[in-house]
């Protein structure tokens, strides 16, 4: 029988969280809430308590004016046959969005790998051909506070990120590779950018050290976000989308990596 709420556990470092692991590079966490947050490890031990991924899921409705919006998945909604525990290997999490649709969510650990997939149990109130379920994910604004700090400095700032060197390298669904840095202003939902979708993101954060890999398997693809005009380093959003006529095992999912 399914729990009313996500349970928890009770023992350092995992309480308050409904599932979890450890891998060699990243901390992933689901807390009993549902907030869903991928760490990477610090070099000293540590994982990065500010700097993660956020991953969120829910659906995206087509407005009757064309305009889409993004609908998560409401916390006091959600479900687990599963119990806590801290050595995830694969979890299902359901609940409802705005509008009452119903939606599951299932996370696995695959060789270091995280899989996420989700699909649509029941449209609720909404009119199913005006909504799809969707998986979204941050990459956050990591330089934020440095700009902040070294305002009166632009020059210094700038050559800060020239010398980290941090780049986004996407390959779009019709096999082309581009790269773009951290500095130049862009529109990432561009086609220059998306194009018609997204297969692969690499994203290199000298910042924090790492480099965070996320992939579209099967009949997906990733859009591209960020607030028009700014360079990537200001942070950008990443939506995935199943191609659901392709896709009617539901097979497909977000996959993300840290090296």
């Amino acid at each position: 029988m399914a729990n009313a709420e996500l349970p928890s556990l009770s023992t350092a470092p995992w309480v308050g969280f409904f599932a979890g692991l450890d891998s060699k590079t990243y901390r992933l966490g689901i807390s009993a809430r549902g907030e869903i947050n991928l760490n990477p490890w610090h070099k000293k031990g540590a994982v990065h308590a500010y700097h993660f991924i956020p991953v969120t899921w829910g659906i995206e409705r087509t407005l009757p004016d064309g305009r889409t919006r993004v609908f998560e998945v409401l916390p006091d909604s959600l479900e687990s046959d599963d119990q806590a525990n801290s050595e995830l290997e694969t979890t299902i999490i359901r609940g409802e969005t705005t509008g009452g649709a119903k939606v599951e969510l299932t996370v696995t650990e695959d060789d270091g790998v995280m899989h996420f997939k989700t699909r649509l149990l029941d449209p609720g109130q909404l009119p199913a051909d005006s909504i799809r379920p969707v998986i979204c994910t941050l990459v956050q604004n990591y330089y934020g506070t440095t700009k902040a700090r070294m305002s009166s400095k632009p020059d210094e700032f700038l050559e800060l990120l020239e010398d980290n060197k941090d780049s986004l390298k996407l390959t779009q669904v019709d096999g082309k590779t581009k790269k773009f840095d951290f500095i130049e202003p862009v529109t990432a939902a561009s086609d220059e950018v998306t194009g018609a979708g997204v297969t692969e993101a690499e994203v290199d954060v000298r910042f924090i050290d790492h480099t965070y890999i996320f992939a579209a398997t099967g009949a997906s693809a990733l859009t591209l976000e960020n607030k028009e005009g700014e360079p990537f380093h200001a942070g950008f959003k990443m939506v995935w989308r199943a191609d659901e006529a392709k896709d009617a095992k539901h097979e497909a999912t977000l996959a993300i990596s840290v090296k």
